[in-house]
C-alpha cells in the first residue's frame, strides 16, 4: 500500500479542459477515469466526505466552480462526491442516441492505414456507446470478422469452431504479426541478393 508521504507527493491529473467543447463528453470520461485512478492511489475513499469533495473540485480546476453553482444540490448532496460527479455527468454527457451509435458501429470498417489494434480500439470505443450490455463482446467479435481488411484471416475466423471475442482478437494479432515478420524476412532476402549481385559484378 502507498504510504501517507507517497500519497501526498503523488501528482493529481491536470485540471479538466473546459475549452474544448467539441470533444467535451469524451474528455470528461477520460478525466474521470484519471481522477478515479488518482483517488484510488491516494486512498481518498478513507478520507471524510468533505475531504473527498474538496479534492475532486480542486483537482478539476477553478472553472468547475461556475458550473457547480448551477447545480440544485441538497446540503447532503453537497457533501457527497458521487452526487456532485453525477451532476457533472449530466452536464457534460449528452443523452446517447442508441440507434445512431449502433449505426456508426455497424458502419465501422478497418482503414487501410490502420493496424488491427487501432481498428479494435475504435470498435471498442464505439461499442461502449451502444448500450449492448453483456452482449458487447459478441457484437465486437462479429465486427472483427466483418470489419477487418484481410480476407484470408476472415476465412480463418469463419471456419473457427466456437469463435468468440478473445479467439478473434488473438487470431488477428497473430496473423498481423506473422505478415509483418514475413515482410521483414523478404526484405532481408532482397538485401542479401543485392549484396551477392554487387559482389559478382565487382569480381568480373
Amino acid at each position: 500500500p502507498m504510504s501517507e508521504d507517497e500519497a501526498v507527493n503523488l501528482r493529481p491529473p491536470p485540471p479538466f479542459k473546459f475549452a474544448d467543447q467539441q470533444n467535451i463528453a469524451c474528455l470528461w470520461e477520460e478525466w474521470v477515469q484519471s481522477f478515479t485512478w488518482y483517488a484510488e492511489a491516494i486512498n481518498l475513499s478513507k478520507k471524510s466526505p468533505q475531504k473527498q469533495v474538496a479534492t475532486f473540485m480542486t483537482v478539476m480546476g477553478p472553472e468547475a466552480i461556475t458550473i457547480y453553482k448551477t447545480f440544485k444540490l441538497s446540503d447532503e448532496q453537497k457533501k457527497s462526491m458521487k452526487s456532485i460527479k453525477d451532476e457533472f455527468d449530466k452536464y457534460f454527457l449528452p443523452k446517447v442516441n442508441k440507434t445512431y451509435e449502433r449505426l456508426l458501429f455497424n458502419r465501422l470498417m478497418q482503414k487501410r492505414t490502420q493496424t488491427f489494434d487501432e481498428f479494435l480500439t475504435d470498435a471498442i470505443n464505439q461499442a461502449n456507446k451502444c448500450q449492448y450490455g453483456t452482449l458487447r463482446d459478441e457484437f465486437l467479435c462479429d465486427k472483427i470478422v466483418v470489419g477487418i481488411l484481410d480476407d484470408e484471416v476472415r476465412k480463418s475466423l469463419l471456419s473457427t469452431e466456437n469463435l468468440d471475442y478473445d479467439k478473434a482478437v488473438a487470431s488477428c494479432r497473430a496473423a498481423e504479426l506473422a505478415g509483418k515478420q514475413l515482410t521483414d524476412m523478404r526484405g532481408e532476402e532482397h538485401k542479401e541478393i543485392n549484396v551477392v549481385n554487387r559482389q559478382r559484378t565487382g569480381n568480373k
